[in-house]
């Protein structure tokens, strides 16, 4: 049976500690962040619930700039922040983790709610670009994860049936998406420490290394 592994990026296999720090250094809260993602998964999911899309970078900066607001903190300084996610830098277990998986001949493509050429470009700046046969973004289908559509998209593109898919992640609502799509899906806890939703929890992995490690058996 033909294998691919499907990642997402932002969270996953990078971190966000790039993005963290720039708003510590206009004195934002720790929290900041996760407000901030929280409310911009909120906007996509609003505008792919009424059948709309916009392109991540402009949803992520209205999220940012009413966090910010929210924060009484310098809406002024979106841009700098936002800047910050072409900054991110890899978890040090994101390369190990791929590498294994070449080693094992199993495909291996990621699929992120940004867009493809910013996607492309960090795994670049990362030296992960070529670990991937394709990048591929929830622009291609107009619908934001966790909506079912972009998984099947990237199944269709591939040629495989949901069974062969397995989606690493470390975020809950996007492992629930591709399980509602049929996908096989492995949670990556390092984020969430506790599987947030009232739904069963699918297998779960402190490390992507240990991920794949559980895959490969």
């Amino acid at each position: 049976m033909e294998r691919v592994v499907i990642f997402d990026v932002l969270g996953t296999l990078f971190s966000l500690d790039a993005v963290r720090a720039k708003l510590s250094d206009i004195g934002a809260p720790p929290a900041t962040l996760e407000a901030w993602f929280e409310r911009t998964l909120h906007g996509a999911l609003t505008l792919t619930t009424v059948r709309e899309f916009r392109p991540f970078r402009e949803v992520a900066r209205a999220a940012l700039q009413t966090t910010l607001a929210q924060f009484g903190l310098e809406v002024s300084r979106t841009e700098d922040i936002l800047a910050g996610l072409s900054e991110v830098e890899a978890h040090d277990d994101a390369a190990p983790a791929l590498d294994r998986l070449t080693e094992e001949r199993i495909r291996v493509v990621a699929l992120t709610n940004s867009g493809a050429q910013q996607t492309e470009d960090v795994l670049k700046q990362a030296n992960l670009l070529e670990r991937f046969e394709r990048v591929f973004s929830v622009s291609d289908v107009g619908a934001y994860k966790p909506d079912r559509r972009p998984y099947e998209h990237v199944i269709n593109e591939l040629s495989v049936a949901a069974s062969e898919a397995t989606l690493i992640a470390a975020h809950a609502w996007d492992v629930v998406g591709a399980r509602a799509a049929g996908l096989d899906s492995i949670w990556v806890d390092r984020l969430e420490r506790r599987w947030p939703l009232p739904v069963a929890e699918p297998r779960r992995a402190a490390s992507l290394v240990d991920a794949v490690g559980m895959l490969i058996g």
